[in-house]
């Protein structure tokens, strides 16, 4: 689902994202569709993967329709700006949180999230994002490439089947005989109309909807953002080219997601670091299509690299993309606590979807109250300001300004 959803990006919208199955719409169907604790029959866990299967499936053709209709796109483009310019942000501080966590810099414990103790992970982690960010600083393409594959040799001669330090953390080396174990359910089809009920499926399709939109609109707009390729940004005829292609793109990949037993499939947030190193094109959602298929025979390799050599990674990405704060108007407080609402809450709820909707509510809130509180005048002035503003940016040619740019 993977290859087939990236390859249509890439061919649908020219855009460098990747799309494959997200943690939002994965925890969704896991814990809401086809858990449940007191299931210890095999038959009835897989009746109930089944329904949520069909359920994936139903909701993957509802997107589809949407987005040929371009309606999904329309939709995402209504959402203020304060609260759009802050989703690439709140992603970056996500990702950068997901990668101290790979670290063991932040651990959890006693129902929050504290610092983890000294370890080998969080020594080789923290040298491998001082590397990643100086090779980055220098131009080298290969600047997240070389970090990963030094730390991960490190830990394979360090750790077990090395000389097994004490302080090294279990690091295995590639084991190819678990391969062939892999494909050992490959091929069931978990789509069965028998399972479904209308009654009882209407708010799980709007449920995954809902999470496919903000999820695959909030990456697509960060990442296009990222690239530079979002035209006449910040008014009212910004677009995103090929963003419906996209929506499209995800569509059809989570139909065949839903047949072999995943989750819907939404737009890669690893998508920013192939932005970072130049990526501007579908060609690079094409070729990222062809390494995801590539790894499938190496799957061994990969899974023996250890998380903390993998993290520098997603911290460099929050680095970059915290860059783009410069963009948001942080001096008018009913702009701010939408914009501070969408980033904070990214990381600290880790969801992608809820933050967006928590920046809306505030956004409409704080406008009810200006619009009950302000007379009709000082509202017309706001407004010219604002024209006169959104003029003179584009008067400097700010529109559609590149804000990572390769090197």
């Amino acid at each position: 689902s993977t290859v087939v959803s990236s390859v249509l990006v890439g061919l649908l919208s020219n855009l460098p994202l990747p799309a494959g199955v997200g943690s939002g719409a994965c925890t969704y169907f896991a814990y809401a569709l086809t858990t449940r604790q007191s299931d210890y029959d095999l038959d009835q866990k897989l009746l109930r993967q089944k329904f949520g299967c069909t359920i994936c499936f139903v909701s993957s053709l509802l997107m589809i329709i949407l987005a040929l209709s371009g309606m999904q796109w329309m939709v995402f483009r209504r959402i203020p700006n304060a609260v759009k310019d802050a989703m690439p942000v709140g992603l970056g501080l996500l990702l950068a949180l997901s990668g101290f966590q790979m670290m063991n810099l932040v651990i959890e414990g006693d129902g929050m999230l504290k610092t983890g103790p000294w370890s080998f992970s969080l020594i080789m982690g923290g040298l491998g994002c001082v590397l990643t960010s100086f090779l980055h600083w220098k131009g080298y393409k290969t600047a997240v490439l070389i970090p990963l594959l030094i730390c991960t040799i490190i830990a394979w001669i360090a750790g077990k089947g090395g000389l097994d330090l004490p302080l090294a953390v279990e690091s295995p080396l590639p084991n190819f005989d678990s391969w062939i174990h892999m494909w050992s359910e490959f091929g069931h089809i978990y789509v069965d109309f028998s399972t479904f009920e209308l009654a009882r499926s209407i708010m799980p399709i709007i449920s995954f909807y809902l999470i496919s939109l903000f999820d695959v609109g909030g990456i697509v707009y960060a990442v296009a953002s990222a690239a530079g390729v979002v035209q006449n940004k910040g008014t009212e005829k910004e677009f995103v080219p090929g963003a419906y292609g996209v929506f499209v793109a995800v569509g059809i990949g989570s139909l065949v997601a839903a047949i072999f037993g995943c989750s819907p499939v939404i737009a890669l947030g690893d998508a920013f670091i192939g932005v970072t190193v130049g990526g501007r094109t579908g060609l690079t959602a094409i070729f990222t299509s062809f390494f995801y298929l590539l790894a499938l025979p190496l799957c061994p390799i990969f899974t023996a690299v250890p998380q903390f050599a993998s993290g520098p990674v997603l911290v460099l990405i929050g680095v970059e993309l915290l860059s783009l704060t410069k963009y948001l108007d942080l001096e008018d407080p009913t702009l701010a606590l939408p914009s501070f609402c969408t980033i904070a809450l990214m990381p600290y709820l880790y969801s992608i979807d809820h933050a967006i909707l928590a920046g809306l509510a505030c956004y409409v809130m704080l406008k009810f109250l200006k619009w009950i509180t302000c007379s009709p005048e000082h509202t017309q002035e706001e407004e010219k300001d604002k024209l006169i503003e959104d003029a003179q940016d584009e008067s400097r040619g700010l529109t559609g300004e590149t804000m990572i740019t390769p090197h």
